[in-house]
Protein backbone atom coordinates (compact mmCIF):
# COMPACT_ATOMS: atom_id res chain seq x y z
CA UNK A 1 0.00 0.00 0.00
CA UNK A 2 1.49 3.37 -0.95
CA UNK A 3 2.04 5.88 1.60
CA UNK A 4 0.39 9.11 1.76
CA UNK A 5 3.33 11.63 0.89
CA UNK A 6 3.73 9.06 -2.67
CA UNK A 7 0.24 9.95 -3.28
CA UNK A 8 1.18 13.69 -3.28
CA UNK A 9 3.83 13.55 -5.72
CA UNK A 10 0.66 13.38 -8.38
CA UNK A 11 -0.54 16.81 -7.20
CA UNK A 12 1.42 18.71 -8.71
CA UNK A 13 1.80 17.27 -12.49
CA UNK A 14 2.78 19.80 -14.86
CA UNK A 15 0.91 19.59 -18.85
CA UNK A 16 4.35 18.57 -19.58
CA UNK A 17 4.22 15.48 -17.12
CA UNK A 18 0.64 15.54 -18.10
CA UNK A 19 1.30 14.59 -21.63
CA UNK A 20 3.38 11.81 -20.70
CA UNK A 21 0.76 10.30 -18.74
CA UNK A 22 -1.44 10.52 -21.74
CA UNK A 23 0.91 8.94 -23.68
CA UNK A 24 0.98 5.77 -21.08
CA UNK A 25 -2.92 5.48 -21.57
CA UNK A 26 -2.75 5.43 -24.94
CA UNK A 27 -4.43 8.79 -25.31
CA UNK A 28 -4.33 11.47 -27.66
CA UNK A 29 -4.83 15.27 -27.26
CA UNK A 30 -3.76 18.80 -28.95
CA UNK A 31 -4.88 20.06 -25.97
CA UNK A 32 -3.53 19.25 -22.32
CA UNK A 33 -4.19 21.73 -19.70
CA UNK A 34 -3.91 20.43 -16.13
CA UNK A 35 -7.22 21.87 -14.54
CA UNK A 36 -7.10 20.08 -11.22
CA UNK A 37 -4.67 22.75 -9.64
CA UNK A 38 -7.61 25.42 -10.13
CA UNK A 39 -9.85 22.94 -8.19
CA UNK A 40 -7.27 22.91 -5.30
CA UNK A 41 -8.75 26.54 -4.40
CA UNK A 42 -12.52 25.36 -4.05
CA UNK A 43 -12.87 24.55 -0.24
CA UNK A 44 -15.43 21.63 0.15
CA UNK A 45 -16.48 22.63 3.98
CA UNK A 46 -18.38 25.75 1.90
CA UNK A 47 -20.29 23.34 0.01
CA UNK A 48 -22.95 22.28 2.98
CA UNK A 49 -26.68 21.47 1.88
CA UNK A 50 -29.45 22.95 4.18
CA UNK A 51 -30.80 19.42 5.53
CA UNK A 52 -29.68 15.76 5.10
CA UNK A 53 -31.61 12.82 6.17
CA UNK A 54 -30.88 9.33 7.33
CA UNK A 55 -33.69 7.13 5.66
CA UNK A 56 -35.38 3.73 5.49
CA UNK A 57 -33.20 2.71 2.44
CA UNK A 58 -31.71 6.49 1.01
CA UNK A 59 -29.69 9.29 2.53
CA UNK A 60 -32.07 12.38 0.84
CA UNK A 61 -30.24 15.61 0.82
CA UNK A 62 -33.14 18.49 1.04
CA UNK A 63 -32.09 22.06 -0.78
CA UNK A 64 -34.27 24.82 0.20
CA UNK A 65 -33.70 27.93 -3.00
CA UNK A 66 -35.14 31.57 -2.73
CA UNK A 67 -34.35 31.35 -6.77
CA UNK A 68 -34.58 30.05 -9.81
CA UNK A 69 -32.80 26.56 -10.35
CA UNK A 70 -30.37 26.92 -12.99
CA UNK A 71 -27.46 24.91 -14.05
CA UNK A 72 -25.10 26.69 -11.94
CA UNK A 73 -27.21 25.38 -8.47
CA UNK A 74 -27.11 21.90 -10.55
CA UNK A 75 -23.29 21.81 -10.62
CA UNK A 76 -23.60 22.79 -6.75
CA UNK A 77 -25.90 19.87 -6.36
CA UNK A 78 -23.56 17.60 -8.01
CA UNK A 79 -21.19 18.72 -5.12
CA UNK A 80 -23.11 18.33 -2.36
CA UNK A 81 -24.54 14.56 -3.78
CA UNK A 82 -20.94 14.05 -4.38
CA UNK A 83 -19.04 15.26 -0.65
CA UNK A 84 -22.43 13.83 1.17
CA UNK A 85 -21.96 9.89 -0.54
CA UNK A 86 -17.72 10.22 0.68
CA UNK A 87 -18.78 10.99 4.11
CA UNK A 88 -21.67 8.72 4.54
CA UNK A 89 -21.51 6.22 7.32
CA UNK A 90 -23.54 3.82 5.64
CA UNK A 91 -24.18 2.07 2.10
CA UNK A 92 -27.47 3.56 1.13
CA UNK A 93 -27.53 5.74 -2.23
CA UNK A 94 -27.61 9.83 -2.05
CA UNK A 95 -30.34 11.80 -3.30
CA UNK A 96 -31.03 15.63 -4.02
CA UNK A 97 -34.44 17.17 -3.65
CA UNK A 98 -34.63 20.95 -4.69
CA UNK A 99 -37.44 22.98 -3.23
CA UNK A 100 -37.64 26.85 -5.08
CA UNK A 101 -39.82 29.42 -4.02
CA UNK A 102 -39.02 30.93 -7.55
Amino acid sequence: MAEFQEDMLFKNVSDEDASILLGFLGKKSKKVNVWTKELRHVDPKFFKPDLILDLDDENLIHEFQSTEVDDDFSRRGHSYVAITDQNKKNDKEVNLAVLSTA
